[in-house]
């Protein structure tokens, strides 16, 4: 009796025994297999058995090879990372190289050459700190500078959708803040928050440590910060409170109506009495809201808790996050993946048990012991992000990764993602003999395949019609026989 092994259908060399197997099994390795059994009366081939490999989270992202220029030659801190549509990012910080405070890398961590705007500030404390995308493509870049792509803009600017400073929002913000910008949201309205260690805002008073700007760029006199001008206000994250007005606020605030580090305060600035967290005595550095109203915190705080907290909307304490598991340093960042699990980056050693600089804590608030992080990083994590593929992008003082070089930067697999439609097609009123153009914008962590349907009945490439299973659809030389509704 003899035997082969197929994988896909195909023989596999060598492969002739009873048992096969795979030493260090790697993604390419994921297929069907089956074996052929022959003897003197013949040969039969068993049903086909499938292999499926999982990778774990903390597995450096397949294609991730930084080279220089990129991200292979940051030579300073990563404070901020926006992963964008195509798989690549955004990334700022401190340093100078490949361009001073801000890069644009591709999803293999290359620098993208068209993308050269760059802080032309030199003094002692000079970075972006951090990065925001608005449903209309425009990304708001804040830190510490008082120039930037040759403009005398400081400290907060706005990039048009083609990646042009936006000069009529600077103008309307006129002076800006007078210092750190560390955080920007949006609230629900499309109004900019932003929180740092600035004074005032513009020149405007009551603007000490956060305000809100108009989607123009002029000041909201309708949000006043009230904190005293002898107390310290140095904000690192500001958002608002999903499906309300409320706003969080976070960082190193001392007495703002007698609350401290972590508060939630009214659309105009005055403090929510009703949300009053206890144990925390330390500042807050980041915190990230949950679906069931909850709020994830972390920050340098050592009290008990220690350095990392669940708090209800009530602000009682969630005794059920992470109990019994002791950390050993602070914890910086803090980002949320689709199905729950919350990772953790910051300068700890230890969180329930050996984990250099990173964690993963499950959606019930039980740590994750599953990962695989051996070495681990190398040095400090700022900041953790998850892309809409899943992907996990860490950002820090770090140099090395599981050993291994890593300059400041890497991307790691995460969990893979199931696809979904993030931007829908727009409709579309054309002139006849124009071109029509629908496009669709998807997240996910694979490729999806496309197919766009006119009415129920599905559409080839022919014709007019170009794109048909591809993420744009075009209708060129437009009719009347064309009209309808597209959809994919």
């Amino acid at each position: 009796m003899s035997y082969q092994w197929l994988k896909g259908g195909a023989d596999i060399p060598l492969a002739n025994n009873s048992t096969y197997t795979i030493p260090s099994v790697a993604l390419s390795d994921a297929a069907d297999y089956s074996v052929r059994i022959t003897n003197g009366a013949g040969s039969t081939v068993s049903p086909v058995a499938a292999l499926t490999v999982l990778i774990s989270p903390t597995a450096v992202s397949s294609g991730w090879t930084p080279t220089s220029p990129g991200a292979g030659n940051l030579n300073g801190t990563v404070r901020t990372i926006l992963p964008l549509p195509d798989g690549g990012a955004l990334v700022g910080g401190d340093f100078t190289t490949p361009q001073r405070g801000i890069v644009k890398i591709d999803a293999t961590g290359a620098r993208d050459a068209a993308f050269t705007l760059a802080l032309d500030s030199t003094f002692a404390g000079v970075g972006v700190h951090d990065l925001l995308l608005d449903g209309e493509g425009r990304i708001y870049i804040a830190g510490r500078w008082d120039s930037i792509g040759g403009k005398a803009y400081a400290n907060l600017i706005r990039l048009r959708p083609d990646g042009s400073i936006d000069d009529e929002f600077a103008a309307m913000l006129g002076s800006g803040p007078n210092g750190l910008v560390r955080d920007v949201s949006l609230d629900s309205s499309g109004r900019l928050l932003i929180g740092g260690s600035f004074l005032r805002v513009s020149n405007l008073p009551s603007t000490k440590g956060f305000a809100r700007l108009f989607e123009h760029g002029a000041v909201d006199r309708t949000l006043i910060a009230r904190g005293r001008s002898n107390d310290a206000c140095d904000i690192y994250k500001i958002e608002q409170m999903p499906g309300d007005t409320r706003i969080y606020i976070a960082g190193s605030v001392n007495n703002y109506f007698s609350g401290n580090y972590f508060l939630r305060i009214t659309a105009e600035g005055a403090r929510d009495f009703n949300f009053n967290p206890s144990g925390v005595n330390q500042r807050v550095s980041d915190f990230a809201f949950q679906p069931d109203g909850g709020v994830v915190i972390a920050g340098t705080f050592t009290g008990s808790p220690a350095y990392a907290a669940r708090y209800l909307p009530t602000g009682a304490l969630d005794t059920n996050f992470l109990p019994g598991v002791a950390i050993n340093g602070n914890v910086n960042a803090i980002a949320l993946q689709p199905n729950g699990r919350i990772a953790m980056g910051g300068a700890f050693t230890s969180f329930g048990g050996s984990a250099n600089r990173f964690a993963r804590v499950r959606a019930d608030g039980s740590l994750d012991g599953t990962l695989n992080l051996g070495a681990g990083f190398g040095g400090e994590v700022t900041e953790v992000v998850v892309g809409g593929d899943g992907r996990i992008w860490v950002g820090g003082s770090f140099t090395q990764y599981k050993g291994a070089t890593a300059n400041y930067l890497v991307r790691l697999h995460g969990d893979d993602v199931e696809t979904g439609i993030v931007g829908q097609p727009v409709p579309q009123q054309v002139a006849a003999g124009s071109t029509a153009s629908f496009s669709v914008t998807t997240s996910g962590t694979t490729s999806p395949s496309y197919q766009w349907f006119k009415g129920a009945v599905p559409l080839t490439n022919g014709g007019n019609v170009s794109g048909a299973t591809s993420a744009t659809l075009q209708i060129s030389n437009a009719q009347l026989a064309d009209e309808g509704g597209y959809s994919v």
